[in-house]
């Protein structure tokens, strides 16, 4: 899909649904819900790539004014 077919509030949507698959593959990871029994690389995994799909989804759709 290019930027341009995807409106706004799809791709703020296509982020939440991505980060709740992060948290749940951390919290596979760890054998846990709960956020302060995660481990190291749980916690990695899920902050790394939310916090960059963040920001690209922010300068993208908000920013950017092609």
């Amino acid at each position: 899909m290019n930027k341009d077919e995807i409106k706004p509030s799809q791709a703020f949507l296509f982020l939440s649904i991505t980060i709740l698959i992060l948290f749940l593959l951390g919290s596979l990871i760890s054998f846990s819900f709960n956020y302060s029994n995660w481990n190291l690389i749980s916690k990695i995994l899920f902050w790394g790539p939310s916090i960059i799909l963040t920001v690209w989804t922010v300068n993208d759709y908000l920013f950017k004014q092609n």
